[in-house]
């Protein structure tokens, strides 16, 4: 009776607790099993959850990357597409900058041509009206002398007029070269050709005393000199009005080449923005369209290498999933036949018997072993030192030794990792912040270069700004310069018209007066011998004061000429100092414009500088975000470990010191 109730309580205690000295070894086996299913389970778990993140992970990443890599494979479409149409307007911007350039060069040297010759024909004009005013001037003076000579108003000998009239005639001959020589052959008939010749000739023999005495022959050379001086006049009148024609002829060539010129000009500065733009953009497409395809392949990189790590991952839950599943299913089975009610009486019936009863000495031992190495995993939360203490109740005490020596190692193997980790942990920390701070250094200098890059471009602007304010007041200038040109010469042909109006009326007047004062005065007629008549006229005598009004309106008329003359000289200087003026300012403007040219072309040049200088800055915002990122992981990674870096290397050390007591405790009970 005693005896059953004893085994009772026994059996009681056992079922309570399986560490019990006194507790069926089956139990201890079933706990340990129990814990190896809670334990494969919270693996299974943690293995669910890292895959399930994983998964998310994969199909996310999977997403955007094939997103990202069809928009750069579209944008790079785009791109090259946007780069052939660029180089062909590039180059066929070439050659019509060539063609205008051409063009403007065949105009200038047109112009020049033109010019030279325009100066040609001047100087011809000039030498030319200078030879015939001294020959009008020579027979003005020489009809003065014939005049003076029929009207007996000097006192000059015969032999005087015929040498001044001679000379006079010598004078042209010897003057008329060229279109002078023609005119005064146009001006007289071959017979009055004749009459000057034969009066020249006896005037030179007269003077060598060969000829007879001087005969009146005047009278017809008058008249051939009056007609001369008045054909030289009007052929220079002509000359004058067809130097002034051919002033304006070459003066509307000179504006409508100097347009074309102008036009041409503007074509080519238009033409040359337009190819410093398309080459800009061209070069801007192709810096893009590199770095979006050194975008889409990483890209495509990181996608090939996502799919292979995914489908790894996927592969390898699958067979953790089958693998975990078929070890709870068998710890379960185990489990279940061990607690079955057959499994439990027969267990009784066998570990009820009074010598399993009795513990030995050395199980006391190793129970207290086995409390010891329990406590410790559970301060330790180490399941390995669990294990451990599950296999003292089991094995023999030198595998235990065995085992205890093979944690110590995997325990100091683990510390040293730990230790590496942690200096790994360290020194990439301290890298990513020294990158970090070289890199944002970089990214102050850029965006110092940016800001320096955007005044240049300002200046550049305000510069250009500038210059073309004065080519458009250059301009405005040469529009105001035409229009006083304009009025000028308005006046200078009113100026013109009449001081010919006046000479004409001077002419009619001296012309009238000359008829009547000019003419042989009236003899007194001489009576023969008779008876006296009465008292007669007295002597006439024409007016003594005519000489003098026919002096002053020769003077007068003389005076007009000369105005003319001056107003023409004048006419001629102000239209030579208006060209002048005109292509001095062109050529300013020429000057300018190409100043223009050059600002734009180095406003380009710091336009796509900063273009690459915004780009590297983007690179190095992108360098620093991703610095960022990794600092963020290693802080994820590190940060809990740093922190319990101590803690658990001090837990370590009393594991490791708790498994050398317990190897101790063991070596002691040999």
């Amino acid at each position: 009776s005693s005896s059953s109730s004893s085994s009772s309580r026994q059996t009681a205690a056992s079922d309570a607790d399986p560490d019990a000295p006194s507790a069926f070894p089956v139990s201890r086996v079933v706990k340990l099993l129990e814990d190896m299913k809670a334990s494969l389970e919270e693996e299974a778990k943690t293995d669910q959850e890292i895959y399930e993140n994983m998964a998310c992970w994969c199909k996310t990443n999977d997403k955007a990357k094939t997103t990202s890599i069809d928009d750069g494979e579209a944008r790079i479409l785009d791109l090259s597409d946007s780069i052939e149409k660029l180089t062909a307007e590039s180059q066929t911007l070439q050659v019509q900058i060539a063609a205008l350039e051409k063009e403007i060069e065949k105009n200038k040297d047109s112009l020049a041509k033109a010019t030279s010759l325009r100066e040609k024909q001047k100087a011809e004009f000039t030498e030319e009206e200078k030879e015939m005013v001294q020959s009008i001037r020579a027979l003005d003076a020489a009809i003065t002398v014939l005049s003076k000579h029929h009207t007996g108003a000097a006192l000059l000998s015969a032999e005087a007029v015929v040498a001044n009239v001679s000379k006079t005639i010598e004078f042209i001959n010897r003057k008329g070269r060229g279109s002078l020589s023609q005119v005064a052959k146009a001006a007289t008939t071959p017979t009055q050709q004749r009459t000057l010749a034969e009066f020249i000739q006896g005037a030179r023999t007269r003077q060598l005393g060969k000829a007879a005495p001087y005969a009146a022959q005047s009278g017809e050379v008058y008249g051939i000199l009056r007609q001369m001086k008045e054909t030289f006049e009007a052929d220079l009148s002509e000359s004058q009005k067809e130097e002034l024609k051919a002033q304006e002829s070459f003066a509307e060539l000179k504006t409508a080449k100097e347009a074309e010129i102008q036009s041409g000009e503007a074509s080519l500065e238009d033409k040359q923005q337009q190819l410093a733009k398309a080459d800009t953009n061209l070069a801007q497409s192709k810096v893009e369209r590199e770095d979006t395809e050194a975008t889409v392949a990483a890209d495509k990189a990181f996608l090939s290498d996502l799919k292979v790590k995914c489908a790894l991952t996927d592969k390898e839950w699958e067979s953790r999933k089958a693998m975990r599943a078929d070890e709870i299913a068998a710890v379960s089975e185990a489990i279940g036949i061990l607690s079955s009610d057959d499994a439990r009486d027969l267990f009784s019936k066998v570990f009820n018997a009074p010598s399993l009863l009795q513990l030995s000495s050395v199980d006391v031992q190793r129970q207290h072993l086995t409390s010891m190495l329990s406590a410790a995993a559970k301060d330790s939360s180490d399941l390995r030192l669990k294990r451990l203490a599950v296999s003292t109740k089991l094995d023999a005490f030198d595998r235990v030794k065995r085992a205890i020596d093979d944690l110590v190692a995997e325990l100091k193997q683990e510390a040293e990792e730990e230790s590496k980790h942690r200096d790994t942990c360290i020194e990439e920390l301290n890298n990513n912040e020294r990158w970090t701070n070289q890199e944002v250094h970089t990214k102050e200098s850029l965006e110092a270069k940016v800001d320096s890059l955007h005044m240049q471009q300002m200046d550049l602007n305000r510069t250009i700004t500038t210059l073309e304010e004065e080519v458009d007041h250059l301009n405005t200038e040469m529009e105001r310069a035409s229009e006083d040109r304009e009025k000028e010469k308005a006046e200078f042909e009113a100026t013109v018209a009449d001081q010919k109006a006046t000479q004409a009326l001077l002419e009619q007047a001296l012309a009238v007066l000359k008829s009547r004062y000019e003419a042989p005065a009236l003899l007194q007629q001489q009576h023969g011998e008779g008876q006296a008549p009465p008292e007669d006229f007295r002597e006439y005598k024409k007016s003594g004061h005519a000489s003098g009004v026919i002096a002053l309106l020769n003077h007068i008329i003389e005076d007009s000429v000369n105005l003319q003359k001056a107003a023409m000289a004048a006419e001629s200087d102000a239209q030579d100092a208006y060209f002048k003026l005109q292509q001095a300012t062109k050529d300013t403007i020429v000057a300018k414009q190409a100043s223009i040219t050059d600002r734009q072309a180095e406003k380009a040049t710091v336009e796509e500088e900063i273009v690459t200088t915004k780009s590297e800055l983007g690179d190095s915002m992108d360098e620093l975000e991703s610095l960022a990122h990794s600092k963020a992981d290693l802080h994820q990674n590190c940060d809990f470990f740093l922190k319990n870096f101590d803690a658990r290397e001090e837990a370590r050390a009393q594991e490791i010191e708790a498994l050398g007591q317990a190897k101790a405790y063991l070596s002691g009970m040999k």
